[in-house]
């Protein structure tokens, strides 16, 4: 397996990067997407274990996110207008995750997934909301599970729901939602990036180490990998 050495840098300069990927070649367009924001479409393109949630067409500076993911209950607000689709995919016998997505009408042909933070389950609206006004189609998996950052009584004799949360749901998150962006814009994206920090950093190391394909590029910022080392309770 090839060494990825990955250097940390302050959260400002991270943001700043990330904020610059926006800025190279990459001028959001209108795309006609007919009638594609609704739970037909996706259904459609989604394979047999996974199942759309709901869609929902948010207006220019509206807001969107779901009070019941309990890490992340404010809503992303100040959004261009965009398609906002949640989907649920079975991951295993025992266990599944939902993933959602922002798929703005002015795009940039450009894929940004984001991560979450500690042992937080639940979809991260507000860094998906973050990256969307630049024209990214955004992405963030709930993990599989739903809690605070604190919580891991989700992971208790359910090996199953640790590997998604290890690094099965953020790829599978990522697989289909490139998959579910093409198909929306009937375009093929150009690049596929990654932005996370501590977990979220985490998620992108694993992601680069085990699944080299699903991006161009990953913004990393103070990976938590040595999970076991690094909570001393």
């Amino acid at each position: 397996m090839p060494v990825f050495r990955l250097k940390m840098m302050k959260l400002s300069n991270f943001l700043a990067i990330t904020v610059a990927l926006s800025s190279v070649n990459a001028h959001p367009q209108s795309y006609d997407t007919g009638d594609n924001c609704n739970n037909e479409f996706f259904k459609s393109v989604l394979p047999s274990n996974a199942s759309i949630l709901g869609t929902y067409h948010v207006p220019a500076n509206g807001s969107f996110g779901q009070a019941a993911d309990i890490a992340y209950p404010i809503n992303a607000t100040n959004l261009p207008a965009l398609c906002a689709a949640i989907v649920n995919v079975t991951s295993s016998a025992t266990s599944s995750f939902t993933f959602g997505l922002f798929l703005p009408d002015s795009w940039n042909q450009r894929f940004i997934a984001v991560g979450n933070g500690g042992f937080s389950g639940g979809i991260n609206w507000l860094s998906m909301g973050s990256v969307v006004p630049y024209g990214f189609a955004t992405v963030s998996t709930s993990t599989g599970h739903n809690s605070t950052g604190q919580d891991m009584t989700w992971a208790l004799n359910n090996p199953e729901a640790k590997a998604d949360w290890g690094y099965r749901a953020m790829h599978g998150s990522v697989v289909l939602g490139k998959q579910l962006t093409n198909a929306y814009y009937n375009q093929k994206l150009r690049y596929a990036y990654y932005a996370g920090c501590s977990t979220g950093g985490k998620q992108g190391m694993k992601e680069v180490q085990k699944y080299p394909e699903d991006f161009d590029g990953a913004l990393i910022g103070a990976p938590a990998w040595w999970s076991t080392h690094q909570q001393l309770w």
